[in-house]
């Protein structure tokens, strides 16, 4: 394999510079998207694979793994790329990355990439377009080397990662299987197979608004949302108690329960007649999205206060991100293990505390599926996002030598 390891070394510098053009695509949810696919489809085409741009079904908003955003986004133009390689055994895989960035906020330069002491600089570096880069030079690599994967591989490029993971339920739904997914993500090239799950909820109570001179008169919704605070801490520490899971114990707190926002009331001189609080639940594979959910649920129903039980309810539209884990010795995992382990990386494996496309493809799709990738998920989101370039090039030779075996 050293022919391997020194082709990718020659095209370090090259790599680099796709992801700066990647990085200039302003992919976020609805604008760009259909730009850069379509760059990628053409990259992919050039290496002789069966490439394809698939719209996205408008029939997957009724099935109950679609994750509702505040707004809602057509799929006339945002297509899922599929880009396909027969190999020489039996054995298949996926391997999945998504082209949607979060917005720059006040990160004026976020598409301007920069690079500077051996990292690429700019919105998605690091979540998730360096990732695409790393499987496109495995299998540049491959094909420069007139090597044939024994595996057959399939390539996804998905929208909506960041808006709950649509983009891989289309291409679930749609038929695309295998006998393993490798979801690409920041794990600092470890083998994460098995994925924090959440939830995101929201509670509202009702109260009898009246003036501030009758407040004997009325029901404060705020405050009786605040006794519901107390009861969700005592939720929290059961969750820690009942949390105990081999791949997550190296973290400091892997769930957690938290309290976003709370809004309530109309005016300062009358006593509050609504509340409304959201936040999220983060959960191991401990427990399934149905068992916290119904758990929240009891919270309300067995609260002390006959208020909050009768007036008070909790529903859960946005995010629901279910846990999931695959077994330690699928070959998908002890495959990639192996395969990293002679690129001279630590093969570690553990578990991942945050939510992407993976629980998808093992929940929905029945599928084994792991979750790897270079650097730091600590990258993904920030204002000065980064992906090291010697990780991004070991991360190809890891997906090289996984086709290979």
């Amino acid at each position: 394999m050293r022919e391997l390891k020194a082709f990718l070394e020659s095209r370090r510098d090259e790599a680099a510079g796709l992801l700066a053009e990647l990085i200039r695509f302003k992919s976020v949810a609805g604008e760009g998207e259909d730009e850069i696919q379509r760059f990628l489809a053409e990259k992919f085409r050039a290496l002789g694979l069966e490439v394809s741009l698939e719209l996205v079904p408008e029939s997957i908003k009724e099935h109950p793994s679609y994750t509702r955003a505040d707004r809602e986004l057509d799929y006339s133009r945002r297509p899922n790329l599929f880009a396909a390689w027969k190999g020489s055994g039996p054995k298949s895989v996926i391997l999945c990355a998504h082209s949607d960035v979060v917005p720059a906020g006040d990160w004026t330069e976020a598409f301007n990439p920069v690079i500077q002491n051996g990292r690429v600089i700019g919105r998605g570096a690091a979540d998730d377009k360096g990732h695409i880069v790393s499987i496109y030079y495995a299998l540049l690599a491959l094909k420069e080397l007139g090597r044939q994967p024994r595996k057959s591989v399939e390539v996804q490029v998905v929208i909506e990662e960041e808006t709950g993971g649509n983009g891989a339920l289309a291409a679930i739904l749609t038929g695309h299987r295998a006998d393993g997914v490798i979801v690409m993500e920041s794990t600092d090239l470890s083998i994460c197979p098995a994925n924090r799950g959440a939830v995101w909820y929201k509670i509202e109570m009702q109260g009898v608004p009246v003036h501030m001179g009758r407040i004997r008169e009325g029901v404060n919704a705020v405050e009786k949302m605040a006794e519901v605070i107390p009861v969700l801490r005592q939720y929290e520490n059961k969750l820690i108690a009942e949390s105990n899971h081999p791949l997550f114990r190296e973290y400091e707190q892997p769930v957690q329960v938290n309290i976003g926002m709370i809004k309530g009331g109309d005016w300062p001189a009358m006593v509050a007649g609504w509340a409304e609080m959201e936040g999220g639940v983060g959960f191991l594979p401990t427990k399934s999205l149905e068992d916290v959910q119904k758990e929240l649920t009891a919270l309300l129903q067995n609260h002390p206060d006959p208020w909050v039980r009768e007036k008070s309810k909790v529903s859960f539209p946005k995010l629901h991100n279910d846990a999931y884990e695959t077994r330690l010795d699928d070959p998908l995992v002890t495959g990639l293990k192996e395969s990293a382990v002679a690129a001279g990386a630590s093969g570690k494996v553990t578990g991942l505390i945050v939510s992407c496309d993976a629980r998808l493809y093992a929940k929905v799709g029945q599928m084994p599926t792991v979750v790897f990738g270079p650097d730091s998920i600590k990258q993904a989101h920030s204002r000065e996002e980064s992906l090291s370039i010697d990780e991004m090039v070991k991360a190809s030779e890891i997906i090289a030598r996984y086709l290979l075996a």
